[in-house]
C-alpha cells in the first residue's frame, strides 16, 4: 500500500515504458533511504551502503525532488534535523555537513551549505505553503547570513572555504559556493519581507528592521549575481570558472595540484595547468577568475537560472558535448574525464531544461536511465556506472525536478499565492501526463497531447490557488490568446502552446 501510494503521486506516463518503471523506481529509493533512529531523527539519508546517515548537501539537492514526489514530512524533518545539530554543534550559523545516527558530527561543514540551507527552506516554503518551517528556523538562518559574510574576508561578494567539491587544500572563492550565496541572500531578504509582512516578530520597530534587512539582501544578491557573471565568466572559453583567486595564492598549491594530478593519470591536464600558471606568472596577487578542471559545479548559475540568457546558450552548448559528457552522464571532471555521478549529470540536466532545452535534459536523464541495475536489481548507483553506493538520494534531484518542476512546468509559489505553469515538453513526448502532484494542500495534473495547433494540455488544478501561465512562445488558454502571465483560476483548462 505505501509502494502504491508512491507511485500515485506525481504519476508520469510517457511513450516510453521503461522511463516511467525507473522513474516510480527512483521513488523507491527515497524510501530506502528514509532513516528513522530511536532517538527520534528522521530524515533522508545519503546513500547505502557507505553513507546510511544524513548529510547536508546531499539533503539540499535531494529535498527539492522530494518536494516534486509530494513527501512534504520527509523534507520538513530532514531540514529540521540539519538546523537542530547546526544548533548543536555550531551556533553560529554555520550548517553541519554530515550528522551520524548516533548523533556524532564528523564535519562541522563546508561553506557552500550553509548558503544552500537557506535556500533549500525558501524552496520548502514555496511549494509548501507551510510558514512554520520558516519562523523556527529564521533567528538561526540570520547567524547564517551574517556567518557567510564573515567568510568574505576580502569583501568582494565570494565567501572562502570548501564547495561541493571537497579537494583538501582547495578551500578558495569557488563558484558553487558563490552562487549559492547569491542565492540565499535573495531567500533570506524574501523572508524577512515575509516575517515584517505577516507580523511574525517581536520587538519595538522590528518590522522596519526586517524590511531594511530584506532590502540589504536584495541588494547583496543583485551584486553578487553581477559579480558572478562577470568576474567568474571566462569569455574566451564561454564557461563559467572554478574559483576565484590570485597567481600568488594558487602557487602556493601548485605543487599538491600538480601531485594530484599525477596520481589521477592526467598528463595533459598537468601541462594545461603549467601553461595556465605561465600566462599568469605576473599577476601576483591580483584576484581573477580560473578554469582549473573544469568540475561539473560549473553548470551552477545555470541550474539556479542566474546566468544571463546569452551566457546560458554559449555554455549549455559548449557542455553538451563529448568533452564534458560520457555514454553514463556528465564527468565530474571533465580534464580528466574519468568519473561520472548522477548529481554531475543531474545537475546539467536542471540546468538544460531551466533554460528550455527540455531534448537535451531528458537525454541526460536517460544515460542516468541507463545505469538502473547494472549494480544492484532495481536501483541506480551512485558513480555511474555501477559503483560507490548501489542507492544515492540525490539522484531524485536530478529525475524529479527536471520531468515535474522544468518539463511539466509546475512551479508553486507560496509568496505569490498561486502557481506558475511553464511547460516544456520534450518532442519525443507525443503524448504524457503528470497526475497527482501534491501542490499546496491539493494537487495538479497534467495531460499532453501533441496536436495540429501544437502541445495541448489538460489542466486540473485543485491547490486552491490561481494558475499564472509563464510561457515565451504563443499560446491560448480555453481557446482563448493568451500572453504570458496570464492567470487563470478555474479549477480545469485546457492550454495549448506552440513547440
Amino acid at each position: 500500500a505505501r509502494y502504491e501510494s508512491l507511485f500515485k503521486t506525481s504519476s508520469l506516463s510517457t511513450p516510453d515504458a521503461r522511463f516511467n518503471e525507473i522513474f516510480n523506481w527512483v521513488k523507491v529509493h527515497t524510501d530506502w533511504l528514509t532513516t528513522a533512529t530511536s532517538n527520534g531523527n528522521r530524515g533522508i539519508a545519503a546513500g547505502i551502503p557507505e553513507y546510511p546517515w544524513w548529510f547536508g548537501c546531499d539533503s539540499f539537492y535531494t529535498l527539492q525532488g522530494v518536494l516534486c514526489m509530494g513527501d512534504y514530512q520527509l523534507c520538513r524533518d530532514t531540514l529540521k534535523l540539519i538546523l537542530d545539530y547546526s544548533i548543536k554543534y555550531n551556533g553560529n550559523g554555520r550548517i553541519v555537513h554530515e550528522i551520524l545516527t548516533n548523533e556524532v558530527c564528523p564535519n562541522y561543514g563546508n561553506t557552500q551549505e550553509t548558503a544552500h540551507f537557506i535556500t533549500m527552506i525558501w524552496k520548502y516554503y514555496e511549494w509548501t505553503g507551510d510558514f512554520s518551517l520558516v519562523e523556527e528556523a529564521f533567528e538561526y538562518m540570520g547567524k547564517s547570513i551574517e556567518w557567510l559574510k564573515a567568510q568574505d574576508d576580502d569583501h568582494d561578494l565570494f565567501p572562502t572555504g570548501y564547495g561541493i567539491i571537497e579537494i583538501a587544500g582547495l578551500n578558495m572563492e569557488l563558484i558553487d559556493t558563490a552562487v549559492y550565496t547569491c542565492e540565499a541572500y535573495e531567500c533570506y531578504g524574501k523572508m524577512c519581507a515575509l516575517m515584517a509582512g505577516k507580523g511574525a516578530y517581536t520587538g519595538e520597530n522590528q518590522a522596519a528592521r526586517l524590511q531594511a534587512m530584506a532590502s540589504e539582501c536584495g541588494a547583496l544578491a543583485d551584486k553578487t549575481k553581477d559579480a558572478i557573471n562577470t568576474l567568474l565568466w571566462n569569455e574566451e572559453e564561454g564557461l563559467y570558472c572554478d574559483a576565484y583567486t590570485s597567481y600568488g595564492a594558487l602557487e602556493n598549491k601548485k605543487a599538491m595540484i600538480m601531485e594530484m594530478l599525477e596520481t589521477a593519470q592526467c598528463a595533459h591536464i598537468k601541462a594545461y595547468v603549467e601553461r595556465l600558471f605561465e600566462e599568469r606568472k605576473n599577476d601576483g596577487n591580483k584576484e581573477k577568475g580560473w578554469l582549473l578542471n573544469r568540475n561539473w559545479v560549473i553548470n551552477v548559475p545555470l541550474e539556479t537560472g542566474i546566468a544571463t540568457k546569452a551566457q546560458a546558450e554559449r555554455a549549455l552548448a559548449n557542455m553538451h558535448t563529448s568533452d564534458f559528457i560520457g555514454p553514463h552522464g556528465m564527468y565530474l571532471d571533465a580534464m580528466c574525464q574519468s568519473a561520472a555521478m548522477t548529481i554531475s549529470t543531474g545537475v546539467m540536466a536542471v540546468a538544460q531544461a531551466q533554460y528550455g532545452y527540455a531534448d537535451r535534459a531528458l537525454e541526460l536523464i536517460e544515460r542516468i536511465f541507463g545505469t538502473f541495475g547494472m549494480a544492484t536489481p532495481g536501483s541506480i548507483s551512485e558513480m555511474s556506472p555501477d559503483y560507490g553506493c548501489f542507492v544515492q538520494a540525490w539522484t531524485t534531484y536530478g529525475v524529479m525536478l527536471p520531468v515535474v518542476r522544468h518539463f511539466f512546468g509546475i512551479q508553486p509559489s507560496a509568496s505569490l499565492d498561486q502557481v506558475i505553469l511553464k511547460p516544456c515538453l520534450p518532442s519525443k513526448w507525443n503524448q504524457a501526463s503528470m497526475e497527482h502532484v501534491k501542490v499546496f494542500g491539493g494537487e495538479m495534473s497534467m495531460e499532453a497531447q501533441l496536436c495540429d495547433q501544437g502541445m495541448k494540455i489538460k489542466v486540473t488544478n485543485t491547490s486552491g490557488k490561481p494558475v499564472c501561465v509563464e510561457l515565451d512562445c504563443p499560446f491560448t488558454i480555453n481557446g482563448v490568446s493568451c500572453v504570458s502571465g496570464t492567470v487563470c483560476d478555474a479549477r480545469e483548462f485546457e492550454l495549448i502552446y506552440k513547440r
